[in-house]
């Protein structure tokens, strides 16, 4: 199944609502703003593949009541330095993973700050290293 490729409107992308999974691609190669603004729907079902671009990103995700789904993100070039806030509304339910395929060292940061009641976010992390990489 092919994804959805957002856009962004006035550097902020959008996740509108919705009933059944739809699977969307944030593309960040091509983004020269900092910092990416995603805003997530309430009762947003989402297959969200994030690709990190070749800047040092700041992603601020606002996601709204009653979001279900998943969030990945990949890491694969040169970029690794990367810093990633997401507001977490109530009654979310997500699985969110990033996977590191990038050389070289650098930094990453996750933070979900936890807003709303009976939400909970389950995180998985993947890194490949080789050489004198510093996975962090």
């Amino acid at each position: 199944m092919q994804r959805n490729k957002l856009i962004a409107n006035q550097s902020v992308f959008h996740i509108p609502s919705s009933k059944v999974r739809v699977q969307y691609l944030l593309d960040l190669s091509n983004v020269t703003f900092s910092p990416i603004h995603l805003v997530i729907a309430p009762n947003a079902d989402i297959d969200l593949l994030i690709q990190n671009g070749k800047h040092d990103l700041m992603l601020e995700v606002d996601i709204a009541d009653y979001v279900s789904g998943k969030i990945q993100f990949a890491m694969f070039g040169e970029n690794k330095n990367f810093n990633w806030q997401a507001s977490v509304g109530a009654n979310v339910n997500l699985e969110a993973a990033i996977a590191d395929f990038t050389e070289g060292k650098g930094r990453v940061n996750i933070a979900f700050e936890m807003l709303g009641r009976d939400s909970q976010v389950v995180w998985r992390t993947a890194a490949l290293a080789s050489h004198q990489d510093r996975k962090f």
